[in-house]
């Protein structure tokens, strides 16, 4: 899961462990693609806007630069 806001992150993984997932947590697109470069990931949760550094969008298409088949939920709450 990769967001900004530490409260949303600490609710999501708590939600997502609950139904017994396995997540790990980084702050910015630019941590996701450093973490995503030893490991790997079933799913990946992107906050669409992330300050500062690259938004969702920007991480996704560097993500698949690396795994061209790696799934992603990209999410905002912004309309």
């Amino acid at each position: 899961m990769v967001d900004d806001e530490p409260q949303l992150v600490d609710i999501a993984k708590q939600s997502l462990e609950l139904f017994g997932c396995s997540v790990a947590t980084v702050k910015s697109g630019e941590e996701a693609i450093a973490y995503l470069q030893n490991n790997k990931a079933d799913l990946v949760l992107l906050d669409m806007l992330m300050d500062p550094g690259m938004n969702g969008r920007e991480t996704y298409g560097q993500i698949v630069k690396i795994y061209p088949r790696q799934r992603a939920i990209v999410v905002s709450g912004y309309s």
